[in-house]
């Protein structure tokens, strides 16, 4: 993917690493990646659980790196592709 979307080696090594903290950084070309902590809490446990997001984000594209427990993304996609208006 790195090599298909022309992403750089250190925002591909960051959407690897999992942080303690969100972050926004600026890479060549017009693409950014944004770091998101995530939070969901299962009911059934009792307890909340924590993942990321990572967003690459460019004018042609939009990619999304999880680590552990994340929401999950498909109604969000499945919105955009109804209404790409809102891209």
């Amino acid at each position: 993917m790195r090599d298909a979307f022309g992403l750089h080696e250190l925002a591909v090594e960051d959407a690897r690493t999992f942080h303690l903290r969100p972050k926004a950084d600026r890479y060549e070309g017009d693409v950014q990646l944004v770091i998101l902590r995530t939070a969901r809490y299962d009911d059934e446990a009792e307890r909340a659980e924590f993942g990321e997001i990572s967003i690459f984000v460019a004018s042609a594209f939009g990619i999304t790196v999880r680590q552990g427990v994340a929401s999950e993304l498909r109604p969000a996609r499945q919105r955009l592709e109804q209404r790409p208006e809102l891209l």
